[in-house]
């Protein structure tokens, strides 16, 4: 049992966490290789970012990212459409 959290496997809050334990698991951002210890994160189109990455990146930064050839690419594989009025 943990001396700071009282609790046999650490949650991410105590500063005993090391990613293991009871359903964490570890998984690093795509963009800027952070861990990733809980369900927070997002997963696009199967690749998982951390919020700050997922909710920061402009749809140019992921365009480039995903190897889109242009950002209207991505829109329209995310099923957005070009309309011209």
């Amino acid at each position: 049992m943990c001396k700071e959290c009282q609790q046999t496997f650490c949650p991410p809050e105590c500063p005993n966490f090391d990613g293991s334990g009871a359903g964490y698991r570890v998984k690093l951002c795509a963009a800027c290789g952070g861990e990733i210890f809980d369900d927070s994160h997002y997963l696009i189109l199967g690749v998982p970012f951390c919020l700050y990455c997922a909710e920061h990146a402009s749809a140019s930064d992921l365009a480039d990212f995903f190897e889109f050839p242009e950002t209207k690419d991505l829109i329209e594989e995310l099923g957005g459409e070009y309309c011209q009025d």
